[in-house]
């Protein structure tokens, strides 16, 4: 499967480890989004590594589920669209379709991609439900 081209206009950290520019504000997601960060990098240091790659993959899972759970009570409570929410959870089921057609060991094209996905996600996609999720 070819890489989709991902459109990044934010810096991509280096080395690729989670900051402040990329809180949401909601203590449990910003955890998880720092775990995916630290997998991401374990996945570049250690390229052929399958169960480095694994628990990555099911990281990134656990946090789709986790994630869209917390969007879906924003559109319970109206301060979330449903379009927004299924547009989230397209780009989620892409990312993983793409991430877990990967071939170890993981070439250069592969860990650019994963990590201007996942900048670019958080500070235009997650950045929408700031304050949008009740608590």
């Amino acid at each position: 499967m070819p890489l989709p081209k991902v459109e990044c206009s934010f810096d991509i950290p280096k080395p690729f480890r989670w900051n402040d520019s990329f809180k949401v504000f909601y203590h449990g997601l910003d955890a998880e989004h720092k775990v995916l960060f630290d997998g991401v990098f374990n996945v570049n240091e250690k390229r052929g590594d399958k169960g480095t790659f694994d628990l990555a993959a099911k990281k990134f899972k656990e946090h789709f589920v986790h994630e869209e759970a917390d969007i879906k009570k924003g559109v319970d409570s109206g301060t979330i669209s449903q379009t927004y929410l299924t547009a989230h959870a397209a780009a989620h089921n892409k990312f993983l379709e793409v991430f877990g057609s990967f071939k170890l060991p993981v070439g250069d094209d592969e860990v650019d991609y994963s990590m201007k996905w996942l900048v670019n996600h958080i500070k235009a996609m997650d950045f929408e439900y700031k304050e949008k999720i009740p608590q």
